[in-house]
């Protein structure tokens, strides 16, 4: 049976441990979309396919995949934002898009320069951390909102080992718990498994937090006055603002050390 809300989960940044004086590779965000699935099938998921044909070039067959990295430099499908008015209405579509639906937003960084400072040899993973103190909020809100409904979670593929780790920690939280949640808990919000898609499988929701995942990653170091490799840009500021109404206060953000 379908659970009535989806977490579709992305990352910003690096997983790992390497070369943390880089501020590139300093900080690692994970971001979560939160959608009713009613509302996700019936609005937002067709309005995404209609906001990409009204700006690129499309093929039903193949549509193009929302990716921030390719949009922000204007490659592949994306060539046609190179025109300064292309990009202007798209960014304005864009943003309009955000505030017409129905979503949540929360995002959890971990600093993990300061984190293996703090803990070394038995700092934590830094992907799966991030994942359990995420899941923690949005169990956190939906018991407190929304009685307890169950949220299923789809994740970006990261890779077979790099999913098969995750797949295994996402089991033992259910079975388990951890210091804030008993297993028994955890499994009342989230079902047995947990989905995984590729870029190419064109999910909505996983397109959307690939484009707000770095913005909001960045915008909560800021925050948090740790220091940055760059400064937002004017857009991503715009798309921060417009996604304050979908974040619920502290449970919405949270800087890990």
């Amino acid at each position: 049976m379908a659970t009535p809300y989806r977490l579709y989960l992305d990352e910003s940044g690096d997983h790992t441990y390497r070369d943390l004086t880089n501020l590139e590779k300093r900080y690692l965000g994970l971001t979560g979309v939160l959608v009713p699935r009613q509302s996700y099938d019936e609005k937002l998921q067709p309005a995404l396919e209609e906001l990409k044909r009204a700006h690129f070039t499309y093929d039903a067959d193949k549509p193009p995949v929302l990716v921030r990295s390719q949009i922000v430099r204007h490659r592949g499908p994306f060539w046609r934002l190179r025109d300064p008015g292309n990009n202007q209405r798209w960014c304005d579509d864009l943003i309009s898009f955000i505030e017409s639906h129905d979503f949540l937003v929360y995002t959890v960084v971990i600093d993990k320069k300061t984190h293996f400072e703090t803990y070394s040899t038995s700092s934590f993973n830094p992907y799966e951390y991030s994942m359990r103190a995420l899941l923690n909020r949005v169990r956190g809100l939906q018991v407190y909102y929304r009685q307890g409904q169950s949220v299923g979670v789809m994740a970006e593929a990261r890779g077979k080992r790099e999913d098969s780790q995750l797949r295994n920690d996402y089991e033992l939280f259910r079975n388990l718990g951890d210091e804030r949640r008993t297993g028994a808990e955890v499994r009342a919000t989230y079902p047995e498994v947990i989905d995984f898609r590729r870029k190419d499988h064109n999910v909505a929701g996983l397109q959307l937090a690939d484009l707000i995942a770095y913005p909001q990653k960045m915008d909560i170091v800021e925050r948090n006055g740790r220091p940055m490799h760059a400064q937002l840009s004017a857009f991503s500021k715009r798309l921060n603002d417009a996604l304050e109404s979908k974040i619920m206060g502290q449970y919405g953000r949270v800087l890990l050390n």
